[in-house]
């Protein structure tokens, strides 16, 4: 996995939420959006944006000209809204978001895992590559039973001492 550095975080029109997790390519293109790095900086001028117009909606992306939605804030909880989870068939998982209204904050976990840094305030986001979505989405299935296989087979070269990134 490696993590995702660069974001673009931007004010979004009301009804993006029904096409969570890609960004129209219209907003893509527009230079409205500010472009951050560092993940809690863009965390906290998202929480900024929905503080200074409460009626807003704030998508968190990543900056690498995809448009993949990291984090959705706005009056959508999408881990239960089937309709949006069935269209998209991305997995969400949404928390409400105290001290800012009736806003939920929808971390995108069908393109992103998310751990814990050591001393951070929140959870951080990894982009998941290819074989890495495919071993999350079916623990029991062949490609996930080969990376295990695989990072086994690398501990018994490296020796347990050895961490590789």
């Amino acid at each position: 996995m490696r993590r995702v550095r660069k974001f673009l975080v931007l004010q979004v029109p009301g009804g993006i939420a029904k096409s969570p997790p890609k960004l129209p390519k219209s907003l893509r293109s527009e230079t409205e959006g500010q472009r951050i790095q560092g993940w809690h900086p863009s965390w906290d001028a998202a929480i900024n944006l929905l503080k200074e117009s409460p009626l807003a909606e704030v998508a968190i992306a990543d900056d690498d000209g995809s448009g993949t939605v990291i984090v959705y804030f706005g009056r959508w909880n999408l881990e239960v809204e089937q309709a949006v989870m069935a269209k998209t068939k991305t997995k969400w998982r949404s928390s409400k978001i105290s001290g800012v209204g009736e806003y939920w904050c929808n971390l995108n976990f069908s393109n992103y895992a998310w751990d814990w840094v050591g001393g951070a305030e929140r959870e951080v986001p990894f982009r998941l590559e290819y074989f890495e979505r495919h071993a999350e989405a079916n623990p029991d299935g062949i490609v996930s039973r080969a990376r295990a296989l695989i990072s086994e087979l690398r501990d018994v070269v490296y020796g347990p001492g050895k961490k590789i990134d």
